[in-house]
């Protein structure tokens, strides 16, 4: 398997499946990776817990449903609840132009058109309209919709994203 540091956070065991063991996959960025992992690393709280071969994964509810080799039975499973699932990046295949996993985008500097830079991208919130980015920056941490009105660039050549940000976003956010 890869090393700690080139494995990529791809999702978390929610739930499990019947009594075989089986478990139920979400992630909040594409489940498809998740789909087509041949071997994926369990973590909680930064510690591995193991990797594991995917003996069977199928779309299910907006998830992954998945077997893995090793876990047989629900209390086994039930173990593994809870955990992030990483995988290498080549496990996670191209989304497409203007398009990013979120481990591409965390902690890349952000500037504005106007302004510059503006600090570092710390967060995101996902909601039901769009997500929102949180930004560390000088005055502290705001938020930007992210919409492509304000999203120039999620990731430029430069390594950061370039944004476009009304007048007094900046100060309404560290203002609430």
């Amino acid at each position: 398997m890869e090393k700690v540091d080139e494995l990529y956070p791809a999702g978390v065991v929610s739930t499990l499946h019947g009594l075989r063991g089986d478990i139920v996959a979400r992630s909040e960025d594409q489940v498809e990776p998740l789909l087509l992992a041949g071997v994926l690393c369990l973590f909680r709280d930064n510690t591995c817990l193991g990797s594991f071969r995917v003996l069977r994964s199928s779309a299910h509810k907006g998830g992954a449903l998945m077997q893995l080799e090793g876990v047989s039975g629900r209390d086994q499973a039930q173990q593994l609840q809870g955990a992030e699932i990483r995988l290498p990046r080549a496990a996670f295949p191209p989304l497409g132009k203007g398009r990013h996993y979120w481990f591409e985008l965390e902690g890349i500097r952000v500037l504005d058109r106007r302004t510059g830079d503006i600090g570092k991208l710390v967060g995101r919130i996902l909601t039901p309209a769009h997500p929102l980015y949180v930004v560390e920056g000088p005055g502290g941490e705001f938020m930007i919709p992210a919409v492509p009105q304000m999203i120039l660039e999620p990731l430029g050549d430069d390594g950061c994203m370039h944004v476009d940000l009304p007048e007094g976003l900046i100060s309404i956010n560290n203002e609430l």
